[in-house]
């Protein structure tokens, strides 16, 4: 019973890890239809020269470059420290990460929390999978692993 829970913290971070990387294009996206000043919801108009090529890079190349990167390594620390550490480590950064792009007020320091975001959700796949391998014999871990992959599609569609 102990693997079924930690399987649903899996998913739960997992899709965590998924909605706070596609949520950026709703907040750049997102159009106030009501009487309240629209630029204080859309990112798009709050944030002084965040034209649609400066929001290209944030949301392609400066996530993509620190996460490809990262992952090259995460692997390894994953079968060095403590995956539950790490993964919990890692959660946490990326998630203020994430609400310090609240703040932001230029272009540099959202290009910033994107780059900590990035290179901290390389953690979770390397954590995830090394995790559902210790807790589920082989003959349930494709029925884990399949409950865990869910978390990438239930992320993305709530972001």
């Amino acid at each position: 019973m102990y693997a079924y829970g930690m399987l649903g913290l899996l998913l739960s971070i997992q899709i965590s890890n998924q909605w706070q990387r596609f949520f950026i294009g709703s907040a750049y996206y997102f159009n106030a239809s009501s009487k309240d000043d629209p630029s204080y919801y859309n990112m798009g108009d709050a944030l002084p020269g965040l034209t649609p090529s400066a929001y290209s890079l944030i949301s392609g190349p400066v996530f993509n470059t620190s996460f490809a990167i990262m992952v090259l390594f995460t692997g390894s620390f994953a079968d060095t420290y403590s995956r539950k550490n790490l993964l919990v480590m890692a959660s946490i950064i990326w998630s203020i990460s994430s609400l310090g792009m609240a703040f932001c007020e230029v272009f540099w320091q959202v290009s910033f929390c994107r780059l900590i975001l990035g290179a901290f959700e390389a953690f979770t796949a390397p954590c995830a999978y090394s995790l559902i391998t210790d807790f589920f014999p082989a003959e349930r871990r494709t029925y884990a692993n399949s409950i865990y992959a869910l978390g990438i599609s239930v992320g993305a569609a709530i972001s």
